[in-house]
């Protein structure tokens, strides 16, 4: 969140600051809520923000984050049919598979 908050804030200050940050997880979009306060800009209205993990803190969040679900259970179901294939010395179709997630609507975009 350190990390995210000081990058975000360089990236505020410069003269054609972003208009969004998606971030790679909810606590990066933390770090950036707090640079975009720190420079008494208003999320949405200055700046919008997504993250991406659907943790509680974004649903707690001011204003409430829009972030990313990440699909544990469809992905842990993969991983455990995939074990048993390996294990039963059955070939598996691809070594990419493609699991969606859900898109989180909330206040921050």
């Amino acid at each position: 969140m350190n990390t995210a908050y000081h990058q975000a804030r360089e990236m505020l200050l410069k003269p054609n600051r972003p208009e969004a940050f998606f971030c790679a997880s909810d606590y990066m979009a933390l770090g950036c809520y707090q640079a975009i306060r720190d420079l008494n800009l208003k999320i949405p209205d200055d700046v919008a923000v997504m993250g991406y993990d659907n943790l509680q803190i974004a649903h707690d969040a001011i204003p409430a984050m829009t972030t990313m679900q990440i699909p544990y259970y469809d992905m842990g179901k993969l991983a455990v049919e995939m074990l048993l294939d390996v294990m039963n010395k059955v070939p598996i179709a691809s070594n990419q598979f493609k699991i969606e997630g859900s898109l989180i609507l909330r206040n921050s975009i």
